[in-house]
């Protein structure tokens, strides 16, 4: 992984995940993008919602679960869509 002074990213190849932290404000700034189809502005709504899930089989836990961590943690977690 490259590291530039307070900077650290990570690229995964073939899967087009990219994982990036920066600090900025004393804050550490974690963005993870892929390339996959994106999320709908309705699904955008209740993704951080537990039991919610579009996966056939899934049990919507994932990212509930993250969000009770971080906001444990007093933190913050959000998700977005860049449109090309």
């Amino acid at each position: 992984m490259p590291r530039t002074g307070r900077h650290l990213a990570a690229k995964a190849r073939k899967s087009g995940l990219s994982c990036t932290r920066t600090w900025a404000q004393g804050t550490a700034v974690l963005s993870v993008s892929d390339t996959g189809p994106g999320v709908s502005d309705d699904a955008m709504d209740t993704i951080f919602n537990a039991f919610v899930s579009r996966k056939e089989g899934g049990m919507g836990m994932g990212l509930a679960i993250c969000r009770s961590i971080v906001e444990a943690h007093h933190g913050r977690i959000e998700a977005g869509a860049t449109r090309c």
